[in-house]
């Protein structure tokens, strides 16, 4: 009965897989590690959850969690929509006067399904449970959009049209193991991940100098700057889980950089400028294809520990840790220093050493309901950017800046807090979770001159995102019993199998009936 359910299991997963993963496209993270909390219970925690791995997204937080499974486990978070607001504070401004203006973003996002399945086999320890556990997952970790239009109108001092467009994601798919070795267990996740990143900067307008109240139009200029790059790559997650005594656990997981299988990107300037005084055009078109893409996900190392005082509440604690990385998102050399001039994004990325912290505790409120808290912290891996970077045309060092020759990556730092509620049922569980973060930081000035210098601005963004997701355990076990209550509902059952009361006797007495009939017709033995 067990191999059964565990193949209808794996039907029902894969046919969500093909569903799911045909059905949306994936993009990839660059310096922020923690936009989502996945999972229904690692959510509510604030994603405190190395330690305490007990079902299937632990395959991601602590893959030796696998082996502490009871059951057969099914976990799926349903899409629903959040609500993002990012403002850069007098983001849009003329080079040669003082209008300004913010550039806001504002979007309803829907967040993608994440979806894990667990199993145990193998060998029975003391306890009756097997020790091996496994699962397979698909999950999406990290996601960021940004949507920037703006205009800004000054008369005759100019005007410009400004687009900026970004999308990143990435998408994990891979089976993971487990073995528990008394009370401590092992195990590893080997993950496919892909990314795709997808960035349109447009602006358009006309430059003027005012002199003695007295304005003219200077230049006029248009560019377009796209580039998208997608690639694949093997990750691999190593986790410890060692309880101490029933109420304390500690938890370890390592997650290397990943290992690159292919990637390609695509890279398009399109650039154009008129000079008044000069009666001069200027153009310039750069379009290529087929660029080696190389970006990695990050080195990490994630430390945890859960207590449980009693049955009823549950506290956790998770330090991550993330390495400093450098790597091209598109291979340079198979492009210049004037192809990626204008670009709106440095194509050389440094990630410095960064940690996070992640707080949760759950409470039952009723044996079949949990509320749950936590706080997370996000923060960013870039360097730190200063103000006072006046000459765009020196070579800044990446490491130090983050930038390139007309860009410098964000630096914003991002505080979560999330709370969910649960409900069990029989085996199965629902929860319904809420995401509520602030981000806040520097972003670098929307550069509408070909002579603006650096300019840093203050950016706030708020994003609230809302999780539904369940759990059942014993895949079916949960509707089965659900099945079987409906059956006794007498009204139910009248309306599933009709009302035969009036043309057939209850079964119990027919076969009563039957047994008495059965007996008066036998004939009497003849007495000799």
């Amino acid at each position: 009965m067990t191999g059964i359910r565990s193949l209808s299991s794996l039907r029902i997963l894969w046919a969500l897989v093909f569903w799911w993963g045909w059905g949306g496209v994936a993009h990839a993270q660059l310096l922020s590690f923690q936009d989502f909390i996945l999972g229904q219970r690692a959510l509510g925690m604030g994603g405190a959850f190395t330690a305490v791995a007990d079902d299937p997204t632990a395959s991601f937080y602590n893959p030796a969690g696998l082996s502490q499974l009871k059951r057969l486990q099914l976990e799926v978070s349903l899409p629903v929509y959040g609500l993002e607001y990012r403002v850069r504070h007098k983001g849009l401004k003329l080079f040669n006067s003082d209008a300004s203006t913010d550039i806001r973003h504002l979007t309803l996002t829907s967040i993608p399904a994440s979806i894990g399945i667990a199993t145990l086999f193998g060998p029975k320890d003391k306890s009756g449970r097997p020790v091996w556990g496994a699962g397979l997952s698909i999950l999406v970790p990290w996601q960021s959009k940004e949507h920037f239009e703006e205009g800004l109108d000054a008369g005759t001092a100019g005007q410009v049209m400004y687009l900026l467009q970004r999308e990143q994601q990435v998408l994990l798919i891979g089976p993971s193991i487990s073995r528990r070795f008394g009370t401590l267990s092992l195990g590893v996740s080997l993950y496919y991940a892909h990314q795709l990143f997808n960035w349109t900067l447009s602006q358009g307008g006309t430059e003027g100098s005012c002199k003695q109240n007295v304005c003219q139009s200077n230049e006029a200029y248009s560019l377009i700057s796209t580039l998208n790059a997608v690639s694949g790559s093997l990750q691999v997650r190593l986790g410890l889980l060692w309880e101490i005594n029933p109420a304390w656990r500690v938890g370890l997981m390592a997650s290397l950089s990943s290992f690159r299988l292919f990637g390609l990107g695509t890279f398009r300037l399109q650039r154009h400028r008129f000079v008044v005084a000069q009666n001069s055009t200027e153009s310039q078109l750069v379009e290529k294809e087929n660029i080696g893409a190389f970006p990695p996900l990050p080195w990490e190392i994630r430390i945890g520990t859960a207590f449980r005082p009693n049955a009823k509440m549950l506290f956790g604690l998770d330090v991550s840790m993330y390495l400093p990385q450098e790597f091209d998102i598109l291979d340079p050399t198979q492009m210049n220093a004037q192809d990626v001039e204008l670009f709106a994004y440095p194509n050389r990325i440094r990630r410095n050493f960064i940690v996070n912290v992640n707080v949760g505790a759950e409470f039952k409120v009723t044996p079949t309901i949990p509320l749950r808290f936590g706080f997370y912290t996000n923060l960013t891996s870039a360097g730190r950017v200063q103000a006072g970077l006046v000459d765009p045309t020196i070579s800044i060092d990446p490491a130090t800046q983050g930038c390139n020759a007309k860009a410098c990556v964000p630096y914003i730092n991002t505080l979560g807090f999330t709370t969910s509620v649960g409900l069990k049922v029989g085996r199965g569980a629902v929860n319904l979770g809420l995401n509520v973060a602030y981000g806040f930081g520097y972003v670098q000035r929307s550069r509408v001159s070909s002579s603006q210098p650096y300019d840093w601005i203050p950016t706030d963004q708020v994003s609230v995102y809302l999780y539904v997701s369940g759990a059942v355990q014993a895949l079916g076990f949960s509707f089965l019993e659900l099945f079987k209550a409906m059956q006794k509902d007498p009204v139910l059952k009248r309306l599933f199998e009709g009302d035969k009361s009036s043309t057939s006797l209850p079964a119990s007495r027919k076969k009563k009936g039957k047994r008495t009939k059965s007996k008066s017709s036998q004939p009497k033995p003849r007495k000799e």
